[in-house]
């Protein structure tokens, strides 16, 4: 079984994932309560806990809050389960799930700011939001809403498939002893 948490990209959540099934997932309402509302979620599944042979994230980029509280789960799962980390970034997550639906195409990622990651092949490339040009297709439902504004021509990305997308993608990472969170691109170190 597969512990996977993400803080990254909207839905944020985490989920209990087997033979590339759900068994069960959280998506948080209120990411102010994302820790408490996860602990109550593996509190609820301690009973599978000998189970879990896989535990991973989405590494950012992000809110430097939101990735703090995947790598305290990750950390604290890690030493309690003995278990390496497996993390990817989103923009693999993203690419993944747009290849899924046949689609191949530059989109943006969240930033800080008014700023926003534009991704194309491997390169995220910092900007500011205003300076792109708005009628090119762009993934932005992983966006903040006001960040969406302007965009006209989106590419629609199935966010049920997210956290199977997920799995599937960290289960071709390298295990790691922490996480380490990509606040920024490149990553904080």
């Amino acid at each position: 079984m597969q512990f996977v948490i993400n803080t990254s990209l909207e839905p944020f959540g985490c989920a209990l994932i087997q033979d590339n099934k759900i068994i069960d997932q959280n998506i948080w309402e209120d990411f102010k309560k994302a820790g408490e509302s996860t602990w109550a979620f593996l509190e609820k599944h301690k009973k599978q806990w000998k189970e879990i042979q896989f535990i991973g994230g989405v590494s950012g980029p992000g809110g430097f809050s939101n990735l703090r509280v995947s790598g305290v789960i990750l950390n604290a799962l890690s030493l309690k389960l003995d278990l390496p980390i497996y993390q990817v970034r989103a923009d693999k997550v993203v690419k993944a799930l747009l290849k899924a639906e046949g689609v191949e195409a530059e989109f943006i990622l969240n930033s800080f700011g008014d700023a926003v990651f534009c991704v194309d092949g491997e390169s995220l490339i910092r900007t500011e939001r205003k300076t792109l040009l708005e009628e090119k297709a762009r993934c932005v439902e992983f966006l903040p809403v006001q960040k969406q504004q302007g965009f006209t021509n989106t590419i629609s990305v199935p966010k049920t498939k997210l956290y199977l997308i997920i799995s599937q993608e960290l289960q071709q990472t390298k295990p790691q002893k922490i996480f380490i969170p990509d606040y920024e691109y490149p990553p904080v170190q």
